[in-house]
């Protein structure tokens, strides 16, 4: 879901800072529930910034072409692949 906030990109970054520190803490818990949870919460952090791209007019598709040309330049292989299926919630 990304969710309709118009945060500047000084709030996603502190937004994303205090998220990535959470993940830490519940690494250092060794609990995978609380890890899992945290990492949601990145990940739903993240999508709110590469939709404040697109949104500035950001070729995201464009992008994430030259980012798997990258990975697979430096022998990065695919073990599993996970869609995001993306379509107007209301």
């Amino acid at each position: 879901m990304v969710l309709d906030k118009k945060d500047t990109w000084e709030k996603q970054a502190d937004k994303l800072a205090e998220e990535t520190k959470e993940v830490l803490e519940a690494i250092q818990e060794e609990n995978k529930e609380h890890i899992a949870e945290e990492v949601l919460d990145v990940i739903q952090v993240a999508i709110g910034m590469l939709d404040t791209l697109e949104e500035e007019g950001y070729s995201l598709k464009q992008r994430i072409c030259k980012h798997l040309k990258k990975l697979r330049k430096r022998g990065w292989r695919s073990k599993k692949l996970i869609v995001f299926q993306v379509f107007n919630w209301n």
